[in-house]
């Protein structure tokens, strides 16, 4: 791209290199495609490079009552395993996964920020077993105070199959017991998890499992934060066990094809999608991927979902016989439905990003082609007095 870096003023070599540098970053970025592969990875290195906060990377919230499945869901949209599932009634705090691509990143590495470490430091690389331990330290911690923490949990994951993106993992919500009010620990829930739903750019999964969309219990908190549910993708768990519920086709095209909740939901984002938790199974079969899926091997997990997925549209097909809803089935299925709006916000971050740039090279640019200021009063006193006797007299 042609630098804007302009006029006849010599920059000092460190100053024109930085001002080099953002001329080009910013060329980059207005001519890159929104719709490219190439878009996503240079907003990534421009995050990597730190001229981005992790806040501002696109976020996708999860939230479901207790053990909808979301720490199952986290675990399976990142590829890797990093909780002990069926444990979710015990989480009293958020799981914050700043994800981040990284070619060089064989294996996923995890790095924990520690409570009051700060931006930009106060990391520690943790293994997935240390990770498991210190979220149940901390429920456990929680759970004995009889609190719940609104501040999440932070772990940033390096790998070359991460997607770049902050996954917020929140506390299951506790639903009212035979139809009461909200005791006080779950209106403490929720009053958490709607927080985190707040901030109109935030993506979220709205899990629901539920045999009827008639009973649609997390839809109807996440309404409070999502008025319209036009951030709002609506995810079903535990399809397989589901279709063990449903004995006649027409009852179980009904779940995944629910002809009431688009007139219900007009402006719903998407979905019904449904996933369903790969079981670790121990036969010798599958020993191997077992131990890679549990110690977050590269690959091992991922591969353990795309064959569920697979067993799942068959049997989807086999009882309805068509394959007319295999795109809503699966993990995969999420990421194609998340694609097109987590592209929409990483497009408006860049822009951003080129803003920012702009402003920069500006400001470089006005400093360096600034006029020098004057020397001090003090200095110039000091000039006249050195000056040789008679070197301001008029020649004779």
């Amino acid at each position: 791209c042609t630098s804007p870096i302009g006029g006849r003023v010599a920059y000092p070599p460190r100053m024109h290199t930085s001002l080099l540098l953002l001329a080009c970053a910013a060329c980059a970025v207005a001519a890159a495609d929104p719709q490219s592969e190439e878009l996503l990875e240079l907003a990534a290195r421009v995050h990597g490079d730190g001229n981005l906060g992790g806040a501002n990377l696109p976020t996708v919230v999860l939230v479901g009552h207790q053990n909808a499945g979301k720490s199952s869901l986290l675990e399976a949209l990142l590829g890797i395993k990093l909780t002990h599932v069926g444990n979710e009634g015990l989480t009293r705090r958020p799981l914050q996964i700043t994800a981040q691509r990284d070619d060089s990143a064989a294996e996923p590495a995890l790095f924990l920020t520690r409570d009051g470490g700060g931006s930009g430091g106060g990391e520690e690389q943790v293994r997935p077993e240390q990770l498991r331990s210190l979220i149940e330290r901390e429920n456990a911690r929680l759970e004995a105070a009889g609190e719940y923490e609104a501040e999440p949990l932070r772990v940033r994951l390096s790998w070359r199959r991460a997607p770049t993106l902050v996954l917020i993992d929140t506390p299951g919500l506790i639903g009212p017991a035979d139809g009461l009010e909200l005791g006080e620990a779950a209106a403490a829930v929720e009053g958490l998890v709607l927080q985190h739903l707040t901030p109109p750019k935030r993506l979220i999964l709205c899990l629901e499992d539920t045999s009827d969309w008639a009973i649609s219990r997390t839809m109807a908190v996440v309404s409070r934060a999502d008025t319209d549910l036009r951030r709002t993708l609506l995810v079903g768990t535990k399809l397989d066990a589901k279709m063990a519920q449903f004995s006649l086709p027409e009852d179980l095209r009904g779940l995944v094809d629910p002809p009431a909740l688009a007139a219900e939901r007009p402006h719903l984002l998407g979905g019904p999608i449904f996933t369903s938790v790969p079981p670790l199974r121990s036969d010798s079969r599958h020993a191997g991927r077992k131990a890679a899926a549990a110690g977050g091997g590269a690959g091992g997990y991922s591969d353990l979902i795309e064959e569920h997925e697979a067993s799942l549209r068959r049997l989807l097909g086999s009882k309805l016989q068509s394959s007319e809803f295999d795109a809503r089935i699966g993990v995969s299925a999420l990421w194609r439905l998340m694609a097109p709006h987590l592209t929409a916000r990483w497009l408006e971050l860049v822009q951003e990003t080129s803003r920012e740039l702009e402003a920069r090279i500006g400001k470089i640019r006005a400093e360096l082609n600034a006029p020098p200021p004057p020397p001090p009063a003090r200095l110039r006193r000091s000039t006249r007095r050195g000056r040789p006797r008679g070197s301001g007299a008029a020649p004779t």
